[in-house]
C-alpha cells in the first residue's frame, strides 16, 4: 500500500466533475433572464464584512459595512434580537458611518452631487 495512493482514495478526477450554474443578481443580456454563475464563482465573491463599531452608552447595538449586496453599505446590528438590517442604501455605496453613543442615530456623508473637497 502506497501513501499516494490511499491519499487519492475516493477522489474524482477532475475530468469527470460537473459544474452547475445558479441564477444570482443581474440578467443574461440574452435571454433576458437571470445571470447564471458557476459554483465555483460564488466562493470566490464571499461577502466582506468590517468590524462592528459599538454604540458607546448602548453596547448591544453595532454598525457594520458590508458589501453583501455588491456594494458597500452599512448595515444596524441589534444583538439582544439578532438582527441586521441595511441601513444605507445609495449607488455607489457608503464606507463611513458613525454610530450615536446611545444607538439610536447613524451618522454618514452623503455627497450626492460629489462636489465637496476635504483638505
Amino acid at each position: 500500500m502506497s501513501v499516494a495512493r490511499s491519499i487519492m482514495d475516493g477522489m474524482t478526477d477532475p475530468k469527470d466533475v460537473q459544474t452547475t450554474s445558479r441564477a444570482v443578481g443581474g440578467t443574461d443580456s440574452a435571454a433576458g433572464g437571470p445571470a447564471a454563475v458557476p459554483d465555483w464563482e460564488l466562493r470566490f465573491r464571499a461577502p466582506r464584512v468590517s468590524l462592528p463599531d459599538w454604540a458607546e452608552d448602548a453596547p448591544d447595538r453595532a454598525l457594520f459595512e458590508s458589501n453583501a449586496t455588491g456594494t458597500y453599505e452599512l448595515y444596524a446590528w441589534d444583538r439582544t434580537t439578532g438582527e441586521q438590517r441595511q441601513a444605507t442604501d445609495r449607488p455607489n455605496g457608503t464606507t463611513e458611518g458613525t454610530l450615536s453613543p446611545d444607538g439610536e442615530w447613524i451618522w454618514w456623508f452623503a455627497d450626492t452631487d460629489g462636489d465637496r473637497l476635504c483638505r
